[in-house]
């Protein structure tokens, strides 16, 4: 007997919910642009610049110099964070079967996300440049 929610070898999800179907798309969307900010990222920070002179008060003069940097690292931290917690949601959602327990490491999970990306924005956007 086959199941009707998952078809094999099928692009696209089958079947679920609405928020599944959107969460597979936001996979492959962040995934792809992780993928350009990460390179964006080592190119500036470990090619573009000497071995040696990364400092703080270069960093800090090129957030100076292009703010759009920011916005960059904040996508960067913002996505990072997000991709990863939704598929560490799936692990959970796939392992633990108990829904008292469930809850408990959801709750868990929600909990460091918001703390992870409220005090890395809070560092990002009040960095003295």
């Amino acid at each position: 007997m086959s199941s009707s929610k998952y078809l094999a070898g099928s692009a696209k999800p089958s079947g679920g919910s609405q928020f599944e179907v959107y969460q597979w798309y936001y996979f492959r969307v962040s995934g792809l642009l992780l993928v350009f900010l990460a390179f964006f990222h080592l190119w500036l920070n470990h090619v573009q610049t000497e071995v040696g002179t990364l400092s703080y008060e270069l960093v800090t003069s090129r957030l100076r110099a292009f703010p759009i940097l920011k916005v960059a690292d904040f996508l960067l931290l913002a996505l990072g964070l997000s991709h990863g917690v939704l598929g560490i949601k799936n692990l959970i959602d796939d392992h633990v079967h108990q829904a008292g327990r469930r809850a408990l490491w959801l709750t868990a999970l929600i909990v460091l996300f918001s703390v992870f990306l409220i005090a890395g924005t809070a560092v990002l956007w009040t960095l003295e440049v």
